[in-house]
């Protein structure tokens, strides 16, 4: 997890605006990497990907988009 600890900060200044960023992770490491990114103010987490086994073993994130917070769209 050292090397999630050390990228996830720096991680929205190289994404573009609303970019995405899927993160391959240990077999049980997607709860302790999303709890990481939760800790980053511009990231937040998407769905989970599992692999061919059904084990959750990629982690989205997204760029928050500045100056629209949470709100969530409305479609």
């Amino acid at each position: 997890l050292d090397a999630f600890r050390l990228a996830l900060p720096r991680l929205p200044l190289t994404l573009a605006p609303r970019g995405h960023a899927f993160l391959l992770v240990g077999p049980s490491q997607a709860d302790a990497v999303e709890a990481l990114a939760d800790g980053v103010e511009d990231l937040r987490a998407l769905p989970r990907r599992r692999d061919l086994a059904g084990v959750e073993r990629v982690v989205v994130l997204a760029r928050r988009q500045i100056g629209l917070g949470n709100r969530a769209s409305s479609a």
